[in-house]
């Protein structure tokens, strides 16, 4: 049995003509299962913060069912659910200490004094807290304020743990520390988590399935390997940055879709779950597409083109080499830091003339809605 379930939920605000979640024919439906990292992924207004809000119960759905373990909690106040909330703001009381703060839930319960105290420290002992539980939460860091919050909510042990954008005020540091943290917390205490982020990478980063949304609606829920390999929509491609999105005319002939855009001529192989009348965009990873000299061959794919160098990057890992092939389109090539010395006899300053190539089998297919503003 699912830990979690929301069936066909939907909100429109009583001031406002669109539904901020779902629509008048169609609800937002999804499964979390018992231990899972599930991650609501999506830009700003898309709905997932209100989701996050409606299972929390501090949002009423305008239709649709909420059921935490077959318990439908549909119309249950937020502190009678069997979940609990770290927002992004962590609101921690700042004139009381560390341990005092994880164990306001357990007070407000009428547990034990001396239970509230041995769950309150175990819980602080799991995020490697225990030696600050007398220390004043206004003398500790931004980071270990996170795991004070995250300790609290975990102490009252929810069925469900939600999690606002809660790392959205830390450093890059701090903030994939806290990534890191949260892994091994889910592996450590088989917690139960709905992780609400516009950041693609720290979904990927974490989660076990991510649920990709736009305008109150779920595109897409997959793992973060599919999402990357096999994105369905030009959108999900472009939000989850898993390659070049080029759109354009396209024609099929068979299962060979051909995709073509000023002289550009993409083509692959039609996914399995695309009609006969998908519209279809061409998605190329960087790690796909191969650097030469103007003039070598193509490889024997045929597959490529040429352009002018714009800008390189280096992101920690790879260089991505970043080739306007169009006014408006670039293709970005990746290259390892163990291929730069081949790399370095190619000439990649900018306005520099290079060749770019891939195989068709690699090229994804997807139906083409356009991409993200």
């Amino acid at each position: 049995m699912s830990t979690l379930r929301c069936e066909n939920l939907t909100k429109r605000y009583p001031d406002q003509e669109q539904y901020a979640l779902g629509s008048a024919e169609d609800g937002v439906s999804f499964d979390v299962e018992p231990g899972e990292l599930f991650a609501l992924l999506g830009p700003s207004g898309c709905g997932k913060t209100t989701t996050l809000r409606i299972i929390g119960g501090f949002v009423e759905p305008t239709a649709g069912r909420v059921l935490i373990e077959g318990d439908d909690v549909t119309a249950d106040a937020p502190y009678d659910r069997p979940t609990n909330t770290v927002f992004q703001s962590y609101a921690l009381f700042p004139h009381l200490t560390v341990c005092a703060n994880v164990e306001f839930g357990l007070k407000m319960d009428r547990v034990r004094k001396k239970e509230r105290r041995e769950r309150a420290l175990e819980a602080l002992r799991i995020v490697g807290l225990e030696a600050m539980a007398d220390r004043r939460v206004s003398a500790l860091s931004g980071g270990q304020q996170q795991r004070a919050a995250l300790a609290r909510a975990m102490v009252k042990q929810p069925s469900v743990l939600l999690l606002d954008e809660p790392f959205g005020a830390l450093d890059l540091r701090l903030r994939r520390q806290m990534q890191d943290e949260l892994v091994r917390l889910k592996q450590a205490t088989g917690t139960t988590f709905v992780h609400v982020t516009h950041d693609q990478e720290e979904a990927c980063a974490i989660s076990d399935r991510i649920a990709v949304m736009d305008a109150g609606r779920i595109v897409q829920v997959d793992t973060p390997v599919e999402l990357y390999r096999a994105p369905r929509t030009s959108y999900v491609a472009t939000f989850v940055n898993a390659g070049t999105v080029v759109h354009g005319e396209h024609a099929r002939s068979g299962d060979v879709v051909r995709v073509e855009r000023s002289g550009l001529v993409v083509e692959g192989q039609a996914p399995g779950w695309a009609g006969a009348d998908t519209r279809f965009a061409a998605v190329l990873p960087p790690d796909r597409i191969s650097l030469g000299r103007v003039g070598a061959n193509g490889g024997p794919s045929g597959g490529s083109t040429t352009g002018r160098v714009d800008h390189v990057t280096f992101t920690g890992s790879v260089f991505d080499v970043h080739v306007r092939v169009d006014s408006d389109l670039d293709l970005v090539a990746a290259v390892s830091r163990e291929e730069m010395p081949d790399a370095d006899a190619l000439p990649l300053e900018p306005g520099s003339e290079v060749a770019l190539s891939w195989d068709p089998r690699d090229v994804v297919l997807v139906e083409d809605t356009g991409g993200v503003d």
